[in-house]
């Protein structure tokens, strides 16, 4: 949704989220921001990805790969423009199917954060992770976390992406009660960088 921040979709996540307030259940969110996620794109990637993980083929593969390919780009300022550079990687802003492709795109790492046992929404340049946590297992659960971070980080820098730890947020959800009974919670640590509550 235009104009809204990382904080509104967070509040906002899931009725997962709703449920387990209400069953009092405290959760320790991460949202994540991706860094020029949508320039970053490569097309044989994303094109196989379309293929293979949503089995886009035949005509449909054929117009996307052509709508991906052969693009040229150039910056204009007042009256003075740069000359035209041929797009290797991206997809094209502002469009509809921007934001697709890009889901598209980041959609393996649902894989890795189910399995570490991380719930996940994703958008088109975010992600949020969010588990449940307990006094008794709260420092196991929050060391599956750090794992799935981690893990996405590499995933991340593997397919030419690089999240923004200073945009990234953290939050821990629940009652005032229910939050008290928790031991001190350290921040969520994205590659080095404390993503602080």
């Amino acid at each position: 949704m235009r104009g809204k921040d990382t904080a509104f979709y967070c509040i906002n996540l899931s009725p997962t989220m709703a449920t387990r307030y209400y069953k009092r259940q405290p959760s320790l969110l991460v949202s994540l921001h991706m860094s020029a996620a949508v320039d970053t794109i490569d097309h044989s990637t994303l094109l196989n990805r379309l293929s293979v993980g949503f089995g886009v083929s035949g005509s449909v593969l054929t117009w996307l790969k052509s709508y991906l390919t052969d693009r040229y780009q150039c910056v204009r300022v007042g009256q003075a423009s740069s000359s035209p550079t041929l797009c290797h990687t991206g997809v094209p802003q502002g469009s509809v199917l921007g934001p697709i492709l890009s889901s598209c795109y980041i959609s393996p790492i649902s894989f890795t954060a189910n399995t570490f046992g991380i719930g996940i929404q994703q958008y088109a340049d975010g992600t949020q992770l969010y588990i449940s946590l307990t006094p008794t297992d709260m420092h196991v659960r929050q060391s599956l976390l750090v794992n799935c971070l981690s893990a996405l980080h590499s995933w991340f820098c593997h397919n030419g992406l690089a999240l923004n730890s200073t945009k990234s947020e953290s939050f821990l959800t629940g009652t005032r009660q229910r939050l008290h009974t928790l031991p001190p919670t350290a921040s969520p640590i994205i590659a080095g960088t404390p993503i602080p509550f």
